[in-house]
Parts: structure tokens; sequence; C-alpha cells
């Protein structure tokens, strides 16, 4: 089924949902368990296809990524100089099925597996070396043209504030195959909702970072008379944010040698994909509730308070209004700009309608993602799930204001004897990040009543 065709779906799938919130909203008409029944399964059933769309929207964003940077990659390494293989003097160029052949290389390398001429082939043309025990890769150290548009805004917001190179072997870009780093990436981005808009910056080592900031928003120039003075400067309100690296570790995955040794599983990608799932999770959990304290701070904890709403229990669309009003105009316009919820509270708001009886949750096109009042907006699932009494349901705001750092450098060992006893291989990957909202009035939260 065409992407076009998923859309075409999900348009019959909106129909029926808002026939249904027709019938819930018609005071004529008892709402039976058999509606809530079918409310449920067409919701879940427009949740999977949603799953299902995005999968295969990213599917195609990947391989176009893909295509790109092996074309770079290719100018930048020299293919054809020094990465030539046989062929009457011709070239290889280094494509997906050798960056996992020289990753499964990499993985069996530790039960003392021979590889073959294939796998040693791959390992020369990705530039890694299979009998290290370590791995060490750079998050973000893509050609400019290649950073993976991954974020809702459909363009980069990764800083590289380390000057990292592909192509110099000397900053890690033949340490490890991008097809790896890719997966590792794209993974933890689908398990972290707030990744997805922030502001993503990556530095070389882990110092402490200080981020300046200025909110100049309450001041304004002044109309003079002839020949008056300009009177007393207000000067523009200054200060920083700091950005410290705290460690997070994957947890070992632990790998039979008999799945090593089997070809069937790709394991260039399955590892890695684990690996990120993890990392994904916990950083998750902490860039939205994290509390700043030996910890980084969450973007929910970082939030300012916005309206708070007058049932403990609902919410109305006039209050979501409240909610993106209460931010100044000039955080209100961007990419960057619209929600973060629950899965959960999407579907409360799924039902509401404004007094002119419109629907506030609108269905994306096929190049456009779904809107709330024409702002889009990002699930979080380490958000309130419920609407319920003195918790923060919500956030609006300009998410460009919340800013991730990670330390560019990400560790993957080989553990080889640790487990050799069950005749098992264990792998771990080590990265540090941070992350602070830098402007608390650029990004608001909604507050049930107590």
């Amino acid at each position: 089924m065409t992407i076009k065709e998923l859309h075409e779906q999900k348009g019959g799938l909106v129909k029926e949902i808002r026939a249904l919130a027709d019938l819930s909203n018609d005071k004529d008409h008892v709402w039976s368990g058999e509606n809530e029944q079918e409310w449920v399964r067409v919701n879940d059933s427009l949740d999977a296809l949603q799953v299902t769309i995005d999968a295969e929207e990213a599917s195609t964003a990947r391989a176009d990524r893909a295509t790109a940077l092996e074309e770079t990659l290719r100018d930048v390494r020299g293919i054809g100089r020094e990465d030539r293989v046989g062929n009457q003097g011709g070239y290889t160029a280094c494509t997906d099925e050798h960056r996992n052949l020289a990753m499964q290389a990499w993985l069996r390398a530790a039960n003392g597996i021979e590889l073959t001429e294939r796998h040693e082939e791959a390992c020369q043309l990705a530039g890694l070396n299979p009998r290290s025990n370590r791995l060490d890769f750079r998050l973000g150290s893509y050609p400019q043209s290649t950073i993976p548009a991954w974020n809702r805004s459909g363009r980069p917001m990764i800083e590289d504030r380390a000057g990292l190179n592909v192509g110099t072997a000397a900053d890690g870009g033949y340490t490890v195959p991008q097809g790896f780093l890719q997966e590792l990436e794209r993974t933890m981005l689908a398990f972290n909702g707030p990744r997805q808009v922030s502001r993503v910056i990556r530095t070389d080592t882990g110092n402490q970072v200080e981020l300046p900031t200025v909110d100049d928003t309450g001041n304004t120039g002044v109309l003079l008379a002839e020949a008056t003075t300009i009177g007393a400067s207000v000067d523009p309100t200054f200060s920083q944010v700091l950005l410290d690296a705290y460690k997070y570790s994957s947890k070992a995955i632990l790998v039979s040698s008999e799945l090593l040794t089997d070809s069937a599983f790709n394991m260039g990608q399955l590892v890695p994909s684990l690996l990120g799932e993890r990392l994904g999770r916990i950083q998750a959990a902490q860039f939205t509730t994290g509390t700043g304290s030996s910890q980084p701070e969450g973007v929910v904890v970082g939030s300012a308070v916005g309206p708070t709403t007058a049932s403990a229990t609902a919410l109305t669309a006039d209050e979501i209004i409240d909610l993106i009003h209460g931010i100044d105009p000039s955080y209100r316009v961007g990419p960057s700009v619209g929600f973060m919820m629950h899965d959960g509270i999407v579907k409360v708001i799924r039902k509401l309608k404004t007094t002119d009886l419109q629907y506030i949750w609108q269905p994306g096109l096929q190049s456009q993602p779904d809107m709330i009042f024409g702002y889009p907006y990002t699930i979080n699932q380490n958000m309130q799930a419920t609407v319920a009494s003195a918790t923060k349901t919500m956030l609006f705001g300009d998410f460009s204001k919340f800013i991730i750092r990670d330390v560019a450098t990400v560790s993957l060992y080989r553990l080889e004897e640790r487990y050799r006893d069950v005749d098992q291989t264990g792998f771990i990957a080590f990265m540090r990040s941070d992350s602070v909202v830098s402007n608390s009035g650029a990004i608001h939260h909604m507050l049930q009543k107590t």
C-alpha cells in the first residue's frame, strides 16, 4: 500500500471518529457501551495506521539520506583512490551490505570466529577494525548537507560544536560504519519525544558548557521630540544556563555465540537498534521530568506555569487557547513551535470542539503533521497520561528553547571475557548528555485544578 493510500485510509478513520464525537456531544443520544467500544476500536486503528505511515515515511526519508550520504562519503573519503578493490582497477563503493558485514565481523571477532574474505573487504571499505574491543564514534559527524532532518520541522537542529569531519580518520570519521550510527540515532529518536523538537548541541568534550541567554521582549524603543535626551537606557536581561554531561549506559546486551555465527540475523542493525532503544528510553524520561539536580532538567520541570483549568478532571478548547496566548507572540512563530503531550491526552483532545462546533484536532495531509489550532504536536509518553487533579497535562511553546547537549563521542564496548562461562558476548554503549530549558517564558504547561 502506498503512502497516499495509507493517508486516504486515515481520512476515512478520521471521519468515523468525528461522527462518533458528534454522537457523544448529542444531548438526544445516550452514549452506550457499544459506542464506547467503537470509539476505542477506531482510535486504536488510527493510532496503528499512523505508526505504519510514520514508518513508511521514515523509510523513504532514510533511503534518500543514505543515497546523499553515500555520494558525499565517496567524495570525502576518496573512494577510487584508497578504497580500491580489484576488478581491473575499478572500485567498490561502501554499501549498506558492506556496513552490515563490517559490523557483523566486529561482533563475531570476540569469539575467535574466522572472518571471510567478504568480511575483510567490508571492514576495509567501512574503515572498521574488527579486532578492537572498543569502538568510539561521533554523533552528528555528518556533512552539513546530509545531517538527518529527523525533527518535526523538517530541518536539522543539530549544532556540532566540535568541528568534526567525516573524512578525517583522526576525528573519528572512519571508526564506525555510518549505517550503525544512523540506526542508533534513529532508534534513540523514535523513543525520545523531546529530541524530535529540541535544539541539540554536540560538543567534543564533556566539560561544563555555559550558554548565554537573553530576554529583551519587555523593552521597546522610544519616540523622541526634537532636541530631547534619550533618557535612561534599559539593559536587556542577560543570563546563562549551564549544561553538564551526565553519563548514560545502555546496560549490557548478551548475545550467544550461536547467534553471532548465524548469518540470518542482521546484528549490524539489531545491536544498535537495541542500544538506541535503551538509551532513548532513559534519556526521554529525564529530558521530560528530570529535576535538574544531579540529572538533566526536564522540559516539563523547566517550563513556566500556564493557565489552570476550571476542572480537575477535564479540559476545554478555550483553556487550550489560553495556553497558546499565554506565550509571547514572538515565541509562537517558527518550525519548533507546537504542543507536547502524552498520547492519552491527544485522545481526549480528539473529542473537543470550539464554541462554533469545530474540532480543534485537525488531521494532517500527506506531507503535513496533525494539528491542534493550527499547531503541530509531539507525542511524549513520559508526560501525564490522563486528565487528573494537579497534573501538568500538556506543553506549548517554542521547543528550540529546550536544549539537549550531547558529548559527541559514544563508546561501544565488546565484553569478551566477562560472560565467556556461558558462551556469550556482551555489548554495551555509553554516552553523556544533559538538558535544560533556556527560557521558561517560551514554554508553558497546562495545570489541572487541584
